[in-house]
């Protein structure tokens, strides 16, 4: 709610993807979005910042992906993703990093 004008899309698809959609829909938002599977070459030009929000993960190539690109990302603490990467514990953390990264030009830079 503290930036209105930033829009989220969520890309993937599993065994939450219906879950996702329907809590989208409770929310009643028009500022989230499911995109369902769409390839990498095609989202992350257009992408500001990447979240991964996994809190396990063996090898995340979307984040891999998403770095090649450029793009800062937010992260759980999984071990090998040190670089380029701004990390979170809890869903709050989530929102104050992403909302960090996207207000403080300086922060930003360093990405």
């Amino acid at each position: 709610n503290d930036m209105p004008a930033t829009e989220y899309e969520i890309y993937g698809t599993g065994v939450l993807s219906s879950h996702i959609t329907n809590l989208i829909n409770r929310m009643g938002t028009d500022r989230i979005s499911y995109k369902g599977f769409e390839p990498a070459h095609k989202v992350l030009p257009k992408a500001k910042l990447f979240l991964q929000t996994s809190i396990s993960e063996n090898f995340s190539l979307s984040v891999l992906e998403a770095m090649a690109f450029g793009i800062p990302v937010v992260t759980s603490d999984i071990p090998g993703h040190a670089m380029g990467t701004v990390y979170f514990d809890s869903i709050k953390q989530i929102a104050d990093k992403v909302k960090q990264l996207l207000t403080d030009d300086a922060l930003w830079g360093i990405f």
